[in-house]
């Protein structure tokens, strides 16, 4: 697909109604948001850093210039992204806690059943 200027500008101007297009009709993608897409599937932490970083100093400067809305957009964007990364940490660290339980639970059993090996064995 060749992109003429008319393209660009209107994409600067009309960019919410490209964005609504290409999610009720993704086939109607360009490639680079399809491999934009791909990549943030595949590494959503960074991603999620990068729009802490890069939200949390739009945010700044967009505050000592006193433009209010784009700061709030920026420092909301690093606050949603803040979180995700949060939450992600909260889960993985569940899942470690639930499998050192789940390891002590059948060193426990194994104990209780007889074998002298359980507790620092490597059963």
């Amino acid at each position: 697909m060749r992109v003429s200027g008319l393209h660009v500008l209107g994409f600067i101007f009309f960019w919410p109604f490209y964005v609504l297009v290409w999610w009720l009709r993704p086939d109607t993608r360009p490639d680079f948001v399809q491999q934009l897409i791909a990549f943030v599937r595949e590494h959503p932490k960074p991603t999620a850093w990068a729009g802490v970083g890069f939200g949390g100093i739009g945010g700044v400067g967009n505050l000592i210039e006193l433009e209010l809305g784009p700061a709030a957009l920026a420092l909301g964007t690093a606050c949603v992204c803040g979180w995700l990364l949060i939450k992600w940490r909260r889960q993985e660290q569940a899942a470690a806690i639930a499998e050192i339980a789940a390891r002590a639970d059948a060193q426990h059993q194994a104990v209780m059943q007889g074998d002298e090996w359980g507790i620092y064995g490597t059963h």
